[in-house]
């Protein structure tokens, strides 16, 4: 049994339309990761500029952070030698 040429064409042209489909959906489907992946992106440079923010702010009072955290070990040292 043989496929007539208008039958084999008719064939052709729904392999075509499927494979259109299935190109379509999967370009959909990329699309869609893209977004969530620059959502992501986004989230992940906001929380690194906050860290990066209190890094720098740290980095420009290191004295005064440690001052206090030498009068505390001071207070705390005196403190315990007075009970």
């Amino acid at each position: 049994m043989s496929m007539t040429d208008e039958a084999f064409l008719e064939l052709i042209r729904a392999t075509r339309d499927d494979v259109i489909t299935i190109r379509d959906n999967h370009l959909a489907h990329i699309n869609d990761d893209l977004h969530e992946i620059k959502d992501s992106v986004q989230e992940m440079n906001m929380r690194v500029t906050a860290i990066e923010d209190t890094i720098n702010a740290i980095k420009s009072h290191w004295w005064k952070i440690a001052t206090l955290v030498i009068a505390g070990v001071f207070g705390v040292d005196i403190g315990s030698n007075m009970m």
